[in-house]
């Protein structure tokens, strides 16, 4: 019985080698910039590890998981050394078997620019007269744009660049409308007017 054990530990230990030997770590993306995610592939079948993230050299406390490999972009600063190394599952946080390691540095090549919103203005309109509005902006790395009016009047319609109302009677008075323009990468621009009614 004890030697059906010792056998059966020894074939685990030996399960566990092949497979560190089997594992290449790389990191991607392989020249990060300040505005990208970084992820910790590890190269064999194998799903579940534990990662630990070193920001130059020093220990991250609050790497160490099996469920997630990628250290978001909000954590990472250009110039950084940001080192993933990758052990089998274990006792949390060491790990357990040490698989192997890789490093990058993040650069500030794919920083993102926010769009800037071109000025909009308050506006002035009579009751029962159609006004409009059409958004435009500028965006340093010529991003696809989205435009939105989060917050408008009642009985107004935005579509794509095009904000549109005709106030009635009952809308005299004071109205306040927000625009915002959004790059899909974590960068916007907003401007909030007021929409004066006049009879």
């Amino acid at each position: 019985m004890r030697k059906s054990i010792f056998i059966i530990f020894l074939l685990m230990l030996l399960a566990v080698g092949f497979v560190a030997a089997d594992c290449g770590v790389s990191i991607t993306p392989s020249s990060p910039g300040d505005n990208d995610d970084i992820t910790c592939d590890v190269g064999c079948s194998t799903d579940r590890f534990v990662y630990k993230w070193y920001q130059n050299n020093e220990y991250d406390g609050e790497s160490g998981t099996v469920v997630s490999s990628t250290w978001p972009a909000y954590k990472t600063n250009t110039g950084d050394t940001w080192r993933c190394k990758a052990y089998t599952p274990g006792t949390y946080p060491f790990g357990g078997y040490y698989i192997g390691e890789a490093s990058v540095v993040i650069g500030g090549g794919s920083q993102n620019h926010a769009p800037v919103l071109n000025y909009v203005g308050n506006k002035a309109w009579c009751a029962a007269e159609r006004g409009n509005i059409y958004l435009s902006a500028t965006d340093a790395d010529s991003d696809s744009l989205t435009y939105s009016a989060p917050i408008k009047p009642t009985g107004s319609s935005f579509s794509g660049t095009h904000f549109s109302w005709t106030p009635g009677c009952c809308d005299i008075g004071t109205h306040t409308v927000k625009f915002e323009v959004r790059d899909g990468k974590g960068g916007y621009d907003s401007e909030t007017i007021t929409i004066t009614v006049n009879d």
